[in-house]
């Protein structure tokens, strides 16, 4: 699994960053609206691509509930978080313009039904797929 995520996933990636990346900075400061649907693009580039060479699988648990598994190695675990972790500080710290774009609030009850409508949107279709 480990030459899957060091080797084989950097070059069934590679196409998606360059042409997004390339994108993003021929828009340039024209559009904010495109650079995150852009930045958007990417991450679902990057997740998907994942899929297909086993990183991670989601299915049902013996008791109807949804499981999403990642790799057991323990490199790759340790290589998603770090990038994870280098991409969430590249976009809370990347572009000026796109920063004053992004609202931080206080958990409150409506942040919180707010985040469990998001999920509730997402999990509902795939729950009644699986």
């Amino acid at each position: 699994m480990t030459s899957t995520f060091l080797v084989d996933y950097p070059l069934r990636l590679l196409p998606g960053p360059i042409v997004v990346g390339a994108t993003f900075v021929l828009i340039g400061r024209s559009s904010p609206l495109l650079r995150i649907v852009l930045l958007v693009t990417g991450f679902m580039l990057v997740r998907d691509a994942m899929t297909p060479l086993g990183l991670w699988a989601i299915g049902p648990a013996p008791h109807g509930l949804l499981w999403l598994r990642l790799s057991p190695d323990p490199v790759v675990l340790l290589g998603m978080g770090t990038v994870g972790v280098a991409a969430s500080l590249a976009v809370a710290y990347g572009p000026r313009d796109l920063r004053g774009l992004v609202v931080w609030g206080r958990l409150g009850p409506r942040s919180l039904l707010a985040a469990l409508g998001g999920a509730a949107v997402l999990l509902v279709p795939v729950t009644a797929v699986l």
